[in-house]
Parts: C-alpha cells; structure tokens; sequence
C-alpha cells in the first residue's frame, strides 16, 4: 500500500510540473536586457519610439544612422532564431541621468504587453544631450507583442 501512495504522489507532482513550453503564459523574468545606453539627439527620429526587431536586416534598416549602436550588435550577435528585441527610447533630454525601462505588461490569449517606464534623476544631472534607450530580448510566440502607454 506504501508503495502504490507513493507511485500516486510522484505521477500526481511529475503532472503538476510544467516546462515553458507547455505552458503559454510568460513571465518578467523572460524580459532580459541586452543594452542600456543613448542615441546621438542629432538623429531625432530616434525619440520617444518602440520597435519589435525580428530580424538582423530590419535592425541595421533601422539603425543605419547609429553605427556605434550597431557596432555593439556586430561584437555581440543577436540570437533572432529564438528571440524577438524590444527597444524602446526617451525624448530628447538637455541633462542626463534618465533612463528608459522595458517592463513586462502581462498577456491575453493572443498578446502579450509591454510598457516602457521613464526614469527620472533625482536632482539636476549635467550632462550632453542625448536620447535614452533600452533593448530587452523576449522569447519568440506567436503571439502577438504589443507595447502599450
């Protein structure tokens, strides 16, 4: 009888487990940063957007103005095959000591949100003029990613 409770409790705890691909919901911690940094305010385009890059092409399309942006990309390969970038930039700012912060935003049955919060310095940070930016890697679904406001 022992023997039988415990071949019970080990199917039941074996069911109970799930990997992440069995299961369709993701969590914050699947939100990874790959790049914090700043764009040159010269390329003004740059300011206050979200961008989902799936593929390298679309991401030196994109960027082909910040070579030194790209340059960290060629150094460090971006894995598209298993993941999707999110970046997301600030407006322009006179001084420094904000920051840009992709968060994870939760999920429906066919999307998944993203919001992007602005950190702001405490106090009056010198600094050239620049514009803000983070890239976070995000597993590939099929779901839909969606930033939101």
């Amino acid at each position: 009888m022992r023997y039988i409770s415990l071949i019970l409790l080990s199917i039941i705890f074996a069911g109970c487990r799930s990997s992440k691909n069995d299961n369709p919901n993701y969590k914050a911690q699947d939100l990874e940063v790959v790049l914090d940094g700043s764009f040159n305010y010269q390329n003004e385009s740059l300011a206050s957007q979200r961008w989902l890059i799936s593929s390298q092409s679309e991401l030196e399309s994109k960027f082909s103005l910040e070579p030194n942006f790209l340059g960290y990309f060629q150094k460090n390969p971006f894995n598209f095959d298993t993941h999707v970038m999110l970046i997301a930039s600030d407006k322009v700012r006179t001084t420094g000591g904000y920051s840009v912060d992709i968060q994870y935003d939760g999920e429906n049955e066919n999307n998944i949100f993203f919001k992007v919060k602005i950190n702001v310095p405490k106090g009056l940070v010198t600094f050239p003029v620049l514009i803000p930016y983070q890239v976070k890697k995000f597993p590939k679904t099929d779901k839909t990613l969606k930033f939101r406001d």
